[in-house]
């Protein structure tokens, strides 16, 4: 197939641009064309056929000025010298760009990593784009992408159609991550990896480790990536807790590799439930145990056993004493083999391959 990508996120800059880098490389091992347009000037992964979205960085003009630079300058041309079989549009842009599809009678497809996940003045702008969306996709798109069972659930409360949703969870390259962790009496090494924000429940790792300092565990948290919340975590470094500062996207898979156990502190509130965060099938691949709040998004959907996610309401303090039944019980390489068996089945060459099928059955 011949597909265009057309996505919002700047993936130069970005870890979850892994997604768009990964799912693109996966497309292209099948034998599929893909040209992909993103707001970076520079790609520097091996991303040919790429095209720089300019946009404005006034607040609140990003989403539009890309869109309506996509509509004057790029579309035209692109649409003209290309029979693309399927356009992949991020909703950000699907208000601006979707009557050139309408009017080149294209089959298109909105895909939606997540509505908005922060408050202020811009989730408010991004929340009315966002419903906008999903209403245009009803009536013209040939289909949508979630991440997600709840996250479908979500998009259909908004549409009143049968428009055909498929799922296209956040994968993991399973060779670069496959590790598995046999535990010898040695410390237990905690990570987070990911944006560092109080809406995720950062400030639930920092209760965490003192929690663990005030026990005496032989356990140590090491924290990884940046945000807002960096100020907080440097006030409450210790001896159970480290701040390592912002990786880039190559270095995740040898980083975990030295650690047990990965969390994922993101609380039990809509915009996580319905998510698929990149994180966690990484920590999956590389044979992490998932210690956090217990709800959807912070696990795969499957009958798993998930010893470490725990109720919501002091999931650190049961989180711990649930780690150390577990230590105790010799069981530790037998969860670490399910974590990996997981990550397997979120490999990208077989999310890829699923996504190809269902787009040929809407061709």
């Amino acid at each position: 197939m011949n597909i265009l990508l057309i996505t919002a996120r700047k993936i130069n800059f970005n870890m979850a641009g892994t997604t768009e880098i990964e799912l693109v490389k996966s497309l292209r091992r099948n034998g599929n064309k893909v040209t992909i347009c993103s707001p970076d000037s520079n790609i520097k992964e091996e991303i040919m056929n790429h095209i720089e979205i300019k946009y404005s960085r006034k607040f609140g003009m990003e989403s539009y000025s890309g869109g309506k630079y996509l509509e004057d300058h790029i579309l035209p041309k692109l649409l003209d010298d290309n029979n693309f079989d399927i356009v992949l549009i991020d909703w950000r842009y699907v208000q601006f760009i979707h009557k050139s599809m309408v009017h080149k009678k294209i089959n298109w497809i909105i895909i939606d990593r997540g509505p908005p996940a922060y408050r202020g003045p811009k989730a408010l702008i991004q929340t009315y784009m966002w419903n906008k969306a999903w209403k245009i996709a009803e009536n013209y798109a040939s289909g949508g992408i979630v991440v997600s069972n709840k996250h479908e659930l979500l998009v259909r409360s908004k549409i009143s159609n049968e428009l055909q949703i498929f799922k296209l969870p956040a994968g993991v390259d399973f060779n670069k991550y496959f590790n598995q962790k046999t535990y010898k009496n040695e410390c237990i090494k905690i990570v987070y990896v990911g944006e560092l924000r109080k809406e995720r429940g950062i400030n639930s790792i920092i209760k965490l480790s003192k929690i663990i300092k005030r026990l005496n565990y032989n356990y140590k948290i090491d924290i990884y990536g940046e945000g807002p919340y960096e100020k907080q975590i440097n006030k409450n470094l210790s001896d159970a807790l480290s701040f390592k500062g912002k990786i880039n996207r190559r270095q995740i898979s040898v980083i975990l590799k030295d650690y047990h156990i990965g969390l994922m502190p993101m609380p039990d509130k809509m915009i996580w439930n319905i998510s698929s965060p990149l994180k966690l099938s990484e920590y999956l691949a590389s044979g992490l145990l998932i210690m956090g709040p217990r709800h959807s998004g912070n696990m795969v959907e499957g009958d798993y056993h998930w010893p470490l996610l725990m109720p919501s309401e002091d999931w650190e303090i049961k989180g711990l004493a649930a780690l150390e039944r577990l230590l105790n019980s010799g069981n530790w390489e037998k969860y670490s083999k399910i974590s990996s068996s997981i990550g397997q089945k979120l490999s990208w060459d077989i999310i890829a391959k699923k996504l190809e099928i269902e787009i040929l059955k809407l061709l």
